[in-house]
């Protein structure tokens, strides 16, 4: 007659501890101690190639925590943690079976999400991750290099500067010129997402003013449509305003501005934006003028 063997096996983490859980064979009277074999498959090893550890237990026992140390496997170290393996007898080899096998695989994180902080940073967001996921989140890495280009730069060949957070974080730069080139992962005790990377942010002064095309003033609303070049301008102000006109019909040079409208551009989307604020009434001999402020990083 077939002997018997531990069924029902699950493992269950909280952060750095692995607890291995199983039921107790229908015929074990409680007595008999047992053993629990488990071993780590790192990146790389193939599972069957890698040896079990042998792990004593006291009679009667339906769980062992298995304790792990963070800083010896990714990303401090380059072994990267791809599973655990355990299986486990309860009394003598005489009258039980070796269960079988339980395996508790790490998975692979997702990329951060990367936004603007303001025209001069980055923030990143790594959400969703708790104690007790098959994720064990570590850090999030970032790498960042200023570049006279806007295309991407070579990273394995750039001057990158790199950095690590946790799972939200924000870098803010002051340079004079260039391009701001930003891009990050999460890194997990089970490897590293890919990487999240954003349009860089230039800080030099936009190329050219910004166009506003068919202004209209219409019972105290100012509208228009205000065209930009992709990956020119972070942001446009604009302002308007109602003066008595100066000599040659032109705007006084000293004409007090008023912000009517401050608009966000993405450096790699739309091209084309509506304008439409509210501006004061426009009196007998006065003129209403508009004009608009570009920036992109520090530049203006």
């Amino acid at each position: 007659m077939a002997k018997k063997k531990c069924t029902g096996l699950s493992v269950s983490r909280n952060n750095n501890v692995l607890t291995c859980k199983w039921s107790l064979p229908t015929n074990y009277k409680g007595t008999g101690k047992g053993v629990l074999k488990c071993k780590v498959v790192l990146e790389g090893q193939t599972a069957s190639k890698v040896a079990f550890t042998e792990v004593p237990l006291s009679a009667g026992s339906t769980s062992c925590p298995i304790t792990f140390v963070g800083s010896s496997y990714y990303p401090s170290t380059d072994k990267i943690f791809k599973s655990f393996i355990f299986k486990v007898r309860m009394g003598s080899s005489t009258n039980f079976d070796m269960s079988d096998e339980c395996t508790y695989t790490f998975r692979l994180p997702s990329k951060p999400a990367l936004s603007y902080s303001g025209s001069t940073g980055f923030t990143w967001t790594a959400s969703g991750y708790t104690s007790t996921d098959n994720l064990w989140f570590q850090d999030v890495e970032y790498q960042t290099v200023n570049s006279p280009q806007a295309t991407e730069p070579n990273w394995a060949a750039a001057s990158v500067t790199s950095g690590t957070g946790g799972a939200t974080g924000t870098q803010t730069f002051s340079d004079v010129s260039g391009y701001r080139h930003f891009r990050c992962r999460v890194r997990t005790i089970g490897g590293a997402s890919s990487w999240t990377t954003i349009s860089p942010i230039c800080f030099a002064a936009p190329s050219f003013p910004a166009v506003l095309k068919n202004p209209r003033y219409s019972s105290g609303v100012v509208t228009a449509s205000l065209q930009v070049v992709a990956g020119d301008a972070h942001e446009a102000e604009i302002q308007y305003a109602i003066e008595t006109p100066a000599t040659g019909y032109v705007c006084p040079t000293l004409a007090t501005w008023t912000t009517g409208q401050t608009i966000t551009i993405n450096p790699m989307g739309a091209t084309t934006y509506t304008v439409s604020f509210n501006a004061n009434t426009i009196a007998t001999n006065k003129a209403l003028w508009i004009r608009v402020i570009v920036r992109r990083g520090s530049g203006s």
